[in-house]
């Protein structure tokens, strides 16, 4: 076989930014509310990740938030419109925490204001929101791939939350299959999702491969199940116990990468 049944690709960070994009919409919402005090507004960004992960953190719902993969930034901007089991949960929870994760970081900086917090809280969705892009050529790497076999998409998250990030980016009609690790309640790099992904695509593990930003999640978790894996990142850290079949510093370079793979002996 010269070329894979499937492609199966990451979403986070591997065809669209997040950490560079939340960074960006913490930098922007604080700078405009604090833009005669950069100082301020910089410091204000570190005690909002910290304020908000530690309040995440402490929730009920961490296990599951750990499990599925929904992080405490996601918890400031997302809906969270899934109205059943954990996703319900957070729904309610939501609003009290977005607020005291605000109030809480602005204390931390010597600001008491809850007017501020609340505004706060509605300009980081919105810059958050406007942050959901992909990458520069990302879209023409799936669809160059789609042209040679199916592609899937697998990602973990909240359901809803994931699929707004699709629909943003312009991959709603891009994919054979989409899996959200919320759908089963299960994340990478535990084998359920990438055996789910496959059973869409009616493929073997051997027959496919994965292509993400994740040394865990995406790498060590598809070659647990039999797949390989093309690693969208960088220097592999010392003693890390998977190796990538392949390693691009862009996901437009995938295909080449796994033309390569798929003509040379497993």
């Amino acid at each position: 076989m010269s070329w894979p049944r499937a492609i199966v690709f990451d979403l986070d960070d591997t065809l669209m930014p997040e950490i560079e994009a939340i960074q960006a919409a913490f930098r922007a919402s604080c700078a405009t509310a604090f833009a005669s005090d950069p100082t301020a507004a910089a410091s204000l960004v570190d005690r909002i990740l910290a304020r908000a992960r530690e309040l995440w953190r402490a929730a009920d719902t961490n296990a599951y938030c750990q499990c599925v993969g929904i992080s405490s930034w996601e918890g400031l901007w997302g809906e969270f419109a899934d109205r059943a089991g954990t996703s319900r949960l957070l729904r309610a929870w939501q609003p009290q925490y977005r607020a005291l994760a605000w109030r809480r970081a602005l204390v931390d900086i010597g600001v008491s204001d809850l007017k501020l917090a609340a505004q706060l809280a509605e300009a980081f969705a919105r810059e958050a929101r406007a942050r959901l892009a992909p990458y520069s050529g990302a879209i023409d790497a799936v669809r160059a791939a789609r042209e040679s076999c199916p592609v899937a998409l697998l990602t973990n998250g909240e359901s809803s939350i994931q699929r707004e990030k699709i629909a943003a980016a312009g991959f709603g009609d891009a994919f054979d299959a989409i899996l959200v690790s919320g759908d089963i309640d299960t994340g990478k790099p535990d084998p359920a999702p990438f055996r789910h992904i496959l059973a869409q695509l009616g493929t073997r593990a051997a027959d496919a491969v994965m292509v993400g930003n994740s040394l865990t999640s995406d790498v060590l978790g598809a070659q647990r199940v039999g797949m390989r894996a093309v690693w969208v990142g960088g220097n592999i850290p010392a003693g890390f116990p998977a190796r990538p079949d392949a390693v691009v510093s862009d996901v437009s370079q995938a295909q080449e990468a796994i033309e390569r793979l798929w003509r040379s002996p497993r």
